[in-house]
């Protein structure tokens, strides 16, 4: 991959905590749970926009701050989305996903968990981790949680993201 002066980069330097300042479809969805769900779950796009339709139009719900943590050492992917649903009720989704790089400039994400922390309504909530890798697999067989994301851009602060197949568009910040 080359950065805007063409040289040459090192996926490694992707690592560190990203803040997402674009996206092409709603924010919540630069998590890797939704690019999971709708490849390996749902399997049908068509389903796929059907529910996002769905979700994107909640009354009274706002997505907040969005970032994501990329560290090749724990070969961890951290996505947290702040939400607000209905007014008042607030928490961030925190997914974690296995991450390894897949040269010249692609990722390959495993999501393994979700869970909601910071919940201002349940907080008991915030104890309960869904093992959304087990429960895919169990549904879809071995890699149903497997995505690709390709890095069309990076430099020292900003990043270009699009998932495969799908070609949506994330731009990150380094915060």
């Amino acid at each position: 991959m080359e950065d805007a002066a063409g040289s040459l980069v090192q996926l490694d330097d992707v690592q560190g905590k990203w803040e997402l300042l674009y996206s092409s479809v709603e924010p919540f969805r630069s998590s890797p749970f939704f690019w999971a769900f709708q490849e390996g779950l749902v399997q049908s796009r068509g389903v796929a926009a059907q529910i996002f339709s769905f979700t994107d139009s909640i009354p009274g719900a706002h997505v907040g701050a969005a970032y994501q943590t990329i560290s090749f050492d724990t070969a961890k992917l951290i996505s947290e989305v702040d939400l607000e649903v209905f007014p008042g009720i607030r928490g961030t989704v925190v997914t974690t996903s296995m991450v390894v790089q897949e040269p010249p400039r692609s990722l390959a994400v495993t999501v393994q968990n979700t869970r909601v922390a910071n919940s201002n309504l349940l907080p008991f909530v915030d104890s309960v981790t869904v093992p959304v890798q087990e429960i895919m697999e169990a549904v879809r067989g071995p890699g149903s949680t497997r995505v690709a994301v390709d890095i069309t851009y990076l430099d020292s602060d900003l990043r270009i993201s699009r998932t495969r197949p799908d070609n949506e568009i994330f731009i990150y910040r380094r915060v």
